[in-house]
């Protein structure tokens, strides 16, 4: 998969060059309460450079936005609260946003209202779908588009590389409130499974989701590596980091998720990432071609190249480009299946290659 990266600070100077070249000049000497920005990213209060949705998503802003001359802004909200994201969705549109981009599942219910409230605004959602969280009401207005991501299939990819390259003793931890934590888990369980069963052996994983604190998961992961834990693939932004900390310390390895994050440690051997992107540029030419996915739900996977491993720094030492290949059109053609609608429990798995602890 081919990903295209901006450094922070190239993004943030990127950003100003467009609001002060890119719309003219009268409008670059007007007051801040006074610009009008066309392009809207809502996100919550972590950093727009945080190695996730919120960094990817603002790269293919800018960068679509240098090469079309369109203004365009970030809104953090104070917390991930609905009443932070609709405080902040009705300040884009306050200041002439006419696109919000909205980063991850927490702003599901306020897009929900936000889309009927301000008919003439389209919105995108990152990894989430306008839905109320409690009554798990789903509607998706014409002037809406969610953009989802195959990650049943990254997880699978990521569990089959992690056997190739040599290891059986294996765990998952993922963040309960992530939208798609348990694909992720499932599939990688999966691809561990079919690794080990036609290596003829078998592999134990530890398996984990949760919702505890930072220094609470960097103590778990501590204690699966103590017990001879060799590889922790880990779900969820707030958890990633934690999990690095305890392999750091106790000499075991990590397969992050969601985005690449083989830079923030040697212990981090590949990332099963979501090209956002990739994704998220393939909607924002549609919206410059006034043909915008409104009222679609855009699933991305291995087909266009939503998904995959990444080998940025060829810290996979085994895996061969063959054996990769192979198990992507596997998955292209259909002929491995990863449906997890009917498995309400890890345990309800059918594994030949995994004992799960």
């Amino acid at each position: 998969m081919k990903k295209r990266y901006l450094a922070p600070l190239a993004a943030m100077v990127i950003g100003l060059c467009i609001w002060m070249c890119g719309c003219g000049d009268q409008e670059a000497v007007q007051p801040e309460e006074q610009v009008s920005y066309e392009i809207a990213l809502v996100t919550d209060d972590g950093l727009i450079n945080d190695g996730g949705h919120s960094e990817a998503a603002w790269t293919a802003i800018t960068r679509y936005a240098a090469s079309h001359g369109i203004s365009h802004k970030y809104y953090k909200a104070v917390d991930s609260s609905d009443a932070a994201y609709a405080e902040v969705t009705d300040a884009a549109v306050a200041n002439g946003a006419k696109l919000v981009i909205a980063d991850g599942s927490d702003a599901g219910n306020v897009i929900l209202k936000a889309q009927e409230k301000y008919p003439d605004v389209d919105f995108v959602m990152i990894d989430g779908e306008p839905v109320d969280e409690k009554t798990g009401d789903f509607r998706i207005a014409a002037n809406t588009a969610a953009i989802e991501f195959d990650s049943a299939q990254a997880g699978f990819l990521a569990g089959y590389a992690a056997v190739v390259e040599g290891y059986s003793k294996l765990g998952f931890i993922g963040e309960t409130d992530v939208n798609d934590s348990k694909n992720y888990g499932l599939g990688f369980l999966k691809g561990v499974d079919m690794a080990s069963w036609q290596a003829g052996e078998t592999a134990e994983v530890r398996y984990a989701e949760t919702a505890e604190s930072h220094d609470s998961v960097r103590s778990r992961a501590a204690g699966w590596y103590g017990e001879r834990t060799e590889l922790i693939f880990v779900c969820g932004q707030d958890i990633d980091r934690a999990v690095i900390e305890a392999a750091e310390a106790g000499g075991g390895k990590v397969i992050a998720a969601v985005s690449d994050k083989n830079e923030m440690s040697d212990s981090v051997i590949t990332s099963a990432v979501q090209n956002i992107d990739g994704a998220l540029t393939e909607v924002l030419e549609l919206y410059g071609k006034d043909k915008f996915p409104g009222g679609e739900v855009l699933t991305f996977n291995v087909k266009d190249e939503g998904v995959g491993l990444s080998f940025r720094y060829d810290k996979l030492q085994t895996i061969t480009t063959k054996e990769y290949n192979d198990m992507v059109e596997s998955l292209e053609d259909g002929e491995i299946k990863l449906d997890f609608s009917e498995i309400d429990d890890v345990k309800d798995m059918q594994l030949k290659g995994v004992t799960i602890l």
